[in-house]
């Protein structure tokens, strides 16, 4: 594949406006992380309806799993101009996630669980590695199939479960994730089918070792 294939950031902005930006997503993900938590304490038939529709919807659980996160920065990084803004976008949006759930916890709950808050911050910051991989994931180039892959691999390994003798459909609404993750990295239906079947082949060694990356989290 020749350099074309490859992708290319587009032109900064001004100084002021690439630091609103970052601070959109990480006021964006402070509320989504108290709006996370929140759901979190839905308590089931106590009456409101509100919680009552957020339940049947099963949007409490839904924002409890890894792979919402997961799409929400795919989205933020593909989308970003370049590889260095999407680490700069992404690690935003994770440190205001992650501010605003335990803030939450510890202010309005009343406790801080010193070890799970300390884990996700390291893996906080990490994220900004993740965001210039996802970046270079869009494009026809063999770089952008194989990170595309590995990021419907580990899609993939949060809809199904896979055994010797067995494939099946952990959750409709992981499946649907799956769907979006493969329009936003969507660059024509060779690219789409190769990062697929890579997706599907990384599948059980991605559902092996996540445990051991997130285990207890």
């Amino acid at each position: 594949m020749n350099h074309k294939n490859h992708r290319i950031a587009r032109p900064a902005g001004s100084l002021p406006r690439e630091l609103c930006s970052c601070l959109l997503f990480l006021l964006v993900g402070g509320v989504l992380g108290v709006f996370s938590k929140w759901m979190d304490t839905l308590a089931c038939g106590d009456g409101n309806v509100w919680a009552g529709l957020l339940l049947k919807l099963s949007l409490p659980h839904l924002f409890s799993e890894m792979s919402i996160w997961a799409l929400l920065a795919l989205l933020i990084a593909v989308h970003s101009r370049s590889a260095g803004k999407a680490a700069g976008n992404v690690f935003s949006f994770f440190l205001g996630m992650m501010v605003g759930y335990y803030l939450y916890t510890a202010l309005v709950l009343g406790f801080a669980p010193r070890a799970v808050i300390l884990a996700w911050g390291v893996l906080t910051l990490l994220t900004p590695l993740g965001g210039i991989l996802t970046w270079h994931a869009k494009g026809i180039s063999l770089a952008a199939v194989v990170i595309s892959a590995l990021i419907l691999g580990f899609f993939l390994s949060e809809t199904f479960a896979v055994g010797f003798w067995y494939f099946d459909l952990i959750r409709w609404q992981n499946l649907l994730m799956t769907a979006f993750a493969v329009l936003i990295l969507w660059d024509g239906w060779k690219k789409c089918l190769w990062s697929l079947l890579g997706g599907f082949l990384l599948m059980p060694l991605i559902q092996r070792l996540l445990p051991y990356v997130v285990g207890g989290l």
